[in-house]
């Protein structure tokens, strides 16, 4: 027997292709938020969902794996994650991502996440391990209901394995986050482009002798967000080595926090700190 296609399947199918990881949040019955849909291909591999928080009750924690050993020149990673109205989910890496040597070329790694009324979305993977020459290009998009609560980490660190008197350091990073409504009116925007020439150069406002950066984000159209940042100071007043500061979003979408510091642990311990406020 002979069926017609399908063009909504065909078009689902044409539409995947394009993702390395497509997941979707729903709560069920229970207060529990699962994984109403979940596709991943490699260099994903997904662990199933845990439930390690007592509070929020039924919160679903995901680990996301990667079977690859890192980001390598010409990978162009696409990731779409939704979490329906309602959900309450935390997504995390198992580890930091090595970003390697790139003498050619250079990597994407695109991010969507989408947020409906009333969920709570925490997207907190491990830092970004800048190897020499590494060329990455790092977009991450957050759509969000004016009711949901959305907290992001970001981080990344310059890193020579080879250990030399004078190390070797990334060649280019671009990173990109960008804040909008549902419906794609943009609310706030951070973006920035550096070099190792530009990020370690001796200039004023660069880097100097740290060599990580930390980014953490609480967005929230209705916390007190003047407040949060007087809470955020104060965790960030209490780091050894660091360099940080906090402030408020533009269109009172929330608050942010940037720490940069000689070494990564500084960097984890603040953006957990900040977490826990």
């Amino acid at each position: 027997m002979y069926y017609l296609p399908d063009p909504r399947r065909e078009m689902d199918l044409i539409q995947r292709e394009k993702w390395h990881l497509d997941l979707q949040f729903e709560k069920s019955h229970d207060e529990q938020t699962f994984l109403l849909h979940q596709f991943s291909r490699y260099p994903f591999h997904l662990c199933r969902v845990q439930y390690l928080d007592k509070f929020p009750k039924g919160l679903g924690t995901v680990y996301l794996q990667s079977s690859a050993g890192g980001i390598f020149s010409d990978d162009c990673l696409f990731c779409r994650i939704h979490a329906l109205p309602e959900t309450m989910a935390y997504l995390t890496s198992q580890a930091s991502t090595i970003v390697h040597r790139m003498d050619h070329g250079y990597a994407e790694q695109n991010v969507t996440i989408r947020a409906e009324e009333n969920c709570l979305f925490e997207y907190l993977p491990d830092p970004l391990i800048l190897f020499p020459k590494a060329r990455l290009r790092s977009k991450l998009k957050i759509e969000m209901a004016p009711t949901a609560t959305v907290m992001l980490g970001d981080a990344f660190l310059s890193h020579d394995p080879d250990s030399k008197i004078q190390p070797e350091h990334f060649s280019e990073y671009f990173n990109e986050i960008h804040v909008t409504d549902l419906s794609g009116q943009s609310i706030c925007l951070d973006r920035n482009q550096v070099s190792d020439g530009n990020f370690f150069g001796n200039f004023e406002g660069c880097m100097g002798a740290h060599s990580a950066m930390g980014t953490f984000y609480l967005l929230n159209q209705t916390l007190p967000s003047e407040q949060i940042c007087e809470q955020f100071r104060s965790v960030l007043d209490s780091l050894g080595q660091a360099y940080s500061g906090a402030s408020t979003l533009p269109n009172q979408s929330g608050a942010w926090a940037r720490i940069v510091a000689p070494d990564i642990a500084e960097i984890r311990l603040g953006i957990s700190e900040l977490w826990r406020v």
